[in-house]
C-alpha cells in the first residue's frame, strides 16, 4: 500500500493523508515511472438526513372536520391531496380545472381529471414557484370537494364574475380573489378550532401529499368529512 504521512494543508491538522501511488492499479498510474504521491482526505462528512415536517393523517382529518365551509374544505384537500403550494392554490383560475374524464376535446393530452399550475402576474400576489407549467392529476376526493365548493361559490353573486377559483365568500370585498396569506390564517384558525397540539402550515399539508400516504376508501372519515357540507342534490358515499 506504500507509506502514509499525515500533513496539515492549512485547513486544520490531520486533514489529508499523503501516500505513494503504488496502491493504484497499474492502468491508472500513468506513464511516468517515478515516485509520486497523492493526497486523500482522511475524514469524510456524512450527510445528515433532513426530517420533513409533514401533517399527519389524523391532523388532516381534524382540519377537515373543523371546516365550516366547502371552500375551506377544498383548500385543505387541494394542498393535502394534490400537493399544491399556497401560491399555486390561490392562483388557480377556472380554466385550469379540468375535472373531466377526457380533456382531449379541449386540446389537452393529459388523461383523466387534472388541474394546471401556471405562473401568472396575479392581482392577489399569488405566485407559482416554478416558471414551467405543469399538469397535476387529481383523485375523486378532490373532484368531490371542488364540486361541493362550486355550489357554494355560485350562491355568492359577486363571485360569479371572478375568474379565480378561490374568492372571498364571507368577508368584504365579496368575490375578490383570496390572498396566499389568507390560507395561512385559515389553517391557523382551523388548527385552533380542531384542538391540534401544533399549528399546521401550508407546506406541512403539501409534504403530507409528498409522503405518499392517504390511501382512503369510500366510507372512511375523510370521505364523510368531504360530504359534511355537500349539496343536497349530490349523492352521499356508500360505506
Amino acid at each position: 500500500m506504500g507509506s502514509v504521512a499525515v500533513v496539515d494543508c492549512g485547513d486544520g491538522p490531520n486533514r489529508f493523508a499523503v501516500r505513494s501511488r503504488s496502491f493504484l492499479l497499474v492502468d491508472v498510474r500513468g506513464e511516468c515511472s517515478g515516485l509520486r504521491y497523492v493526497a486523500r482526505p482522511r475524514h469524510r462528512l456524512s450527510e445528515t438526513e433532513t426530517v420533513v415536517d409533514r401533517a399527519t393523517d389524523a391532523e388532516v382529518l381534524e382540519l377537515l372536520r373543523a371546516c365550516r365551509s366547502a371552500r375551506d374544505r377544498f383548500i385543505v384537500m387541494a394542498m393535502a391531496r394534490a400537493g399544491l403550494r399556497r401560491g399555486e392554490v390561490a392562483g388557480l383560475r377556472r380554466q385550469d380545472m379540468h375535472f373531466i374524464a377526457d380533456a382531449s376535446m379541449l386540446g389537452y393530452s393529459v388523461p383523466g381529471a387534472h388541474l394546471h399550475v401556471q405562473r401568472r402576474d396575479n392581482s392577489n400576489e399569488a405566485w407559482a414557484k416554478s416558471r414551467r407549467s405543469r399538469a397535476v392529476p387529481v383523485d375523486e376526493l378532490l373532484v368531490l370537494a371542488y364540486d361541493t365548493y362550486w355550489f357554494e361559490r355560485e350562491a355568492c353573486r359577486p363571485a360569479r364574475q371572478s375568474d379565480f377559483v378561490l374568492v372571498n365568500l364571507f368577508r368584504d370585498p365579496l368575490g375578490a380573489p383570496m390572498r396566499p396569506g389568507a390560507l395561512n390564517e385559515l389553517l391557523a384558525a382551523l388548527s385552533r378550532r380542531a384542538g391540534l397540539a401544533r399549528e399546521v402550515h401550508p407546506h406541512m399539508l403539501r409534504q403530507q401529499r409528498a409522503g405518499g400516504r392517504w390511501r382512503v376508501r369510500r366510507g372512511t372519515g375523510v370521505t364523510r368529512a368531504c360530504h359534511a357540507s355537500q349539496h343536497p342534490g349530490l349523492p352521499a358515499p356508500i360505506p
